[in-house]
């Protein structure tokens, strides 16, 4: 048996300086990165569905650049899709404005695989998982869920990535009326769930 394998996950974040550069047109200067061919290169990030505003476009533009260099395999998006307040439907036009029209890079159409924040449960948090059936990047088959990742063709190397649903685990949001969904769920069926992954 092999001994299990340790993934160090290197977040890329871009700061004011390399923001008001590329606005002004100047040219960035690629970060130095040590790519190893037979990593699992990935980006993650949180808080991101913003309409295009507050920088969201530049900061799409930039993990472009970036998962160029890196060769990423996936994007993990932990949470807060959709602000202020989520999506109404799969045909809501914040799949436009905040995610499809934003993260246009060659890039960036491979795997997306996503969770739920507190903003999500503020709208359709069925929707965001029916968008699995929509679009072929977007990955929420399920509120929690995982994927198992085989490394190199060889079984024997497999990562697991288990992405859970938080906000139900956070008592104050039961007490909020506009969080009505997350009274819906049960904590204990996830923690069951997880204890078996």
């Amino acid at each position: 048996m092999r001994n299990n394998i340790i993934f160090i996950v290197a977040l890329y974040f871009i700061n004011a300086t390399s923001l008001q550069a590329q606005k002004a047109g100047d040219s960035i200067a690629k970060p130095p990165l040590t790519i190893t061919k037979k990593a699992l290169n990935f980006i993650a990030m949180g808080d991101w569905g913003r309409n295009g505003e507050y920088k969201q476009q530049e900061v799409a533009n930039q993990m472009g650049i970036t998962a160029k260099a890196l060769g990423a395999d996936f994007f993990i998006a932990t949470g807060d899709n959709f602000y202020p307040s989520g999506v109404a439907s799969v045909n809501d036009n914040r799949w436009i404005d905040s995610y499809e029209n934003i993260y246009t890079a060659h890039s960036l159409q491979n795997d997306w695989y996503v969770v739920l924040g507190n903003h999500d449960y503020k709208g359709n948090v069925q929707a965001e998982v029916d968008y699995t059936k929509v679009d072929r990047r977007w990955n929420m088959p399920a509120r929690y869920y995982h994927n198992k990742m085989i490394l190199n063709n060889d079984t024997a190397q497999q990562v697991v990535f288990v992405f859970i649903d938080t906000s139900h685990f956070l008592p104050d949001y039961f007490k909020r009326p506009y969080h009505a969904d997350v009274q819906t769920q049960e904590p204990t069926l996830q923690r069951n769930w997880l204890a078996r992954v």
